[in-house]
């Protein structure tokens, strides 16, 4: 899938190298209007329905890691619910999972790059090689910040993320390898093993539009032991 939108898009700006601005607008528009349509009618929605939720969620969390049902997830934030400060703000975490459903995976899709754009996602859970993908596009706050944040709460903390970064090699856009560190490992996490959900191979990275590093170092203090 990757190679085929880096092919697509490589097509697409070839074409569009030598046209003026006017042409390149007409272009799009000409070849890809309903497509534009579809999804700027899907974004409205999409984020209507988050901003009026939004003023209730202390945090939210995308889940891309091992299978999980819908009762873990619920469970899930309902624990990391008591780092919020008020009691009626929730910490929210959905799995963004492949369902099988072709509708609903392309619903879910939709809703979770609306949500970015829209800076409403802050942590980012995931396996290895999800990390990896999504390192790809640049969705990731470098995890300096991350830990100067957690410096600056709890210097005891620190240490332990430190100890626990988690560095990986992906290919960019451009085809060029890239290192970086971008996520904190959450092996071994009390909260996670009490759900049954397995943890040697989950890392928690922070989407790059949020806002809320302090409340993820606090989510962190909390899952890990």
């Amino acid at each position: 899938m990757k190679i085929w939108m880096k092919n697509f898009f490589a097509t697409e700006a070839a074409k569009l190298r030598d046209m003026t601005i006017k042409e390149k607008c007409q272009y799009i528009w000409e070849y890809y209007k309903l497509q534009i349509i579809i999804f700027l009618i899907a974004l409205t929605i999409i984020i209507v329905s988050i901003v009026s939720t939004s003023d209730e969620t202390y945090l939210y969390g995308a889940w891309f890691g091992p299978p999980v049902t819908q009762d873990q997830m619920y469970r899930l934030g309902s624990l990391l619910s008591a780092i919020a400060y008020e009691d009626d703000q929730v910490v929210a975490v959905t799995s963004y999972l492949s369902t099988g459903d072709m509708e609903l995976d392309m619903a879910l899709s939709s809703r979770f790059f609306a949500m970015i754009q829209a800076g409403f996602i802050d942590m980012f859970i995931a396996s290895d090689e999800a990390l990896i993908s999504y390192a790809e596009m640049g969705a990731f706050v470098p995890i300096h910040y991350l830990l100067e944040e957690a410096y600056a709460i709890n210097p005891a903390l620190h240490s332990e993320l430190y100890q626990r970064t988690h560095t990986i090699t992906f290919m960019d856009w451009d085809e060029i390898y890239q290192t970086e560190t971008v996520g904190i490992s959450l092996a071994g996490s009390p909260m996670l093993a009490e759900l049954g959900i397995p943890s040697d191979d989950l890392y928690l990275a922070v989407i790059i539009r949020s806002e809320n590093l302090d409340r993820v170092v606090a989510a962190l203090e909390a899952l890990l032991p």
